[in-house]
């Protein structure tokens, strides 16, 4: 993958001071191959970007990134991603921490590993995602009973999700 033909990616950028930028820019002309320099330049923007800000952890952001872009069909079965470092490097953040994304979406067969070669997205449905997500909202339903939570209120807030979900 190509994560540094960035348009508007300077020298000077907050980013930038922390990454090895080349001293050359890359030319590319007209036609098919500017077309396709584009397109990835494009989808590189905006594939793995998280929210540093966020309370919630960068792995399980790239996690449910990584998810997305399969169920979007912005990655296909066999696509190979980045490596644990080049995408730590692109995000800014601990390699350990894109490992254990990568650990966690190998163990949920989202994706596989091939020793000496990289990560690659699995063949997997979206009835198998579905059935993950839907294990993941029984243990929340599960923890939030537990703790005094009532049915009504889960369903009020499941109600009003879907609410919103509609409208956006």
């Amino acid at each position: 993958m190509i994560f540094y033909a960035v348009e508007g990616f300077g020298r000077d950028d907050l980013l930038a001071k922390r990454r090895r930028i080349p001293q050359y820019s890359v030319s590319v002309g007209s036609g098919i191959a500017g077309e396709i320099f584009n397109a990835i330049k494009e989808r590189v923007n905006n594939m793995y970007n998280i929210d540093l800000q966020s309370r919630t952890p960068i792995y399980e952001q790239l996690y449910k990134k990584v998810v997305e872009l399969i169920l979007r069909h912005e990655l296909k079965p066999n696509d190979k991603l980045p490596s644990v470092r080049e995408l730590a490097k692109e995000l800014g953040v601990n390699p350990n921490t894109v490992s254990k994304a990568f650990q966690l979406l190998e163990r949920d067969k989202v994706i596989y590993s091939l020793a000496g070669r990289g990560s690659f997205v699995s063949n997997i449905g979206t009835d198998t995602v579905k059935e993950s997500a839907l294990e993941d909202f029984d243990r929340a339903v599960e923890e939030a009973l537990n703790v005094g939570i009532t049915k009504e209120e889960l369903l009020d807030r499941i109600n009003n999700g879907a609410d919103n979900h509609d409208k956006g």
